[in-house]
């Protein structure tokens, strides 16, 4: 269902841009010299006012649904989580969600996970439809809040050109955050690995299995400990990423280096201008593709 109220925002957009256009130019009568902005942004701002609102609350409800019904459910079967260890109740959870999608997995879970599972789908039927409806409503109002405004001093290029300006710097801030979140993730992480490995043991060891390390529930942490430093060793790391560096470069720096030659030098017009952007194309690819 709100899968299908994406597809319809996005239809939305196209319609509203239509109509918002076609309004601002109905009402000058052609005249397009009255208008402050040219119809196209009227079909934005009335866009912006239907679309956006309604956009941004089914978002925040997709994001923070999951864990909303995932509460309902430990909520209405607290007796039978409550005997449970957490590995087990997050197990509990995850076999509710997988049953409560049907197939094979339904019929084999047992009957307190079946109960769970029609209580998940009812719930999340139940305020994915009430969801909807406010979004819904939400777009509407706006919809006709913007219709009853557009009119020929409407400044509409201000308001269309400061939402497009806010929604690329919160496209910017998304990266910059992303890329810092990913850095400190990796330094809290590695400062957890190196409180049980060894740093110098890691950087040094000559020995990489970490399934080793726990391949037997039996063992006895302290023996595991004792053993991260025989396993977790880099070097083995270090030498397979220079010996594929080292057989990348003897295949592709001669390669490349005689493309480089002939575009430059021997190839014709004609086929500098076809195969220059598409060796461009293919370096821009990430090499793990």
């Amino acid at each position: 269902m709100i899968g299908w109220f994406f597809v319809l925002l996005i239809v939305l957009v196209v319609v509203c841009s239509y109509l918002g256009a076609s309004r601002s130019r109905k009402i000058v009568g052609g005249e397009l010299a009255s208008l402050h902005s040219r119809p196209l942004y009227h079909g934005g701002y009335l866009t912006i006012f239907t679309v956006l609102p309604a956009l941004v609350l089914m978002a925040l409800y997709a994001v923070t649904s999951g864990s909303f019904l995932d509460g309902l459910v430990t909520s209405k079967f607290s007796a039978q989580l409550s005997e449970l260890s957490l590995p087990q109740a997050e197990a509990f959870l995850r076999d509710a969600k997988l049953a409560a999608q049907g197939g094979a997995f339904a019929e084999r879970a047992s009957e307190i996970t079946k109960e769970a599972a029609v209580y998940l789908s009812s719930q999340r039927t139940l305020y994915n439809g009430a969801a909807v409806a406010i979004c819904s409503a939400i777009a509407a109002f706006g919809f006709w809040f913007a219709w009853s405004r557009i009119a020929a001093p409407l400044r509409a290029r201000h308001l269309v050109e400061r939402v497009t300006l806010y929604f690329l710097l919160a496209c910017s801030a998304v990266a910059i955050l992303t890329t810092i979140g990913i850095v400190f993730s990796l330094i809290f992480e590695s400062l957890r690995f190196f409180q049980k490995v060894p740093f110098f043991d890691f950087l040094f060891g000559i020995h990489w299995s970490p399934q080793s390390a726990f391949e037997s529930a039996n063992v006895d942490p302290a023996e595991i400990a004792a053993r991260n430093g025989e396993v977790f060793g880099a070097i083995p790391l270090f030498a397979g990423t220079l010996l594929i560096t080292l057989i990348a470069m003897l295949v592709a720096a001669p390669v490349g280096l005689m493309s480089a030659i002939y575009l430059s030098d021997y190839a014709s017009q004609r086929f500098r201008s076809i195969a220059k952007p598409i060796m461009e194309v293919l370096a821009g690819i990430p090499t793990v593709v």
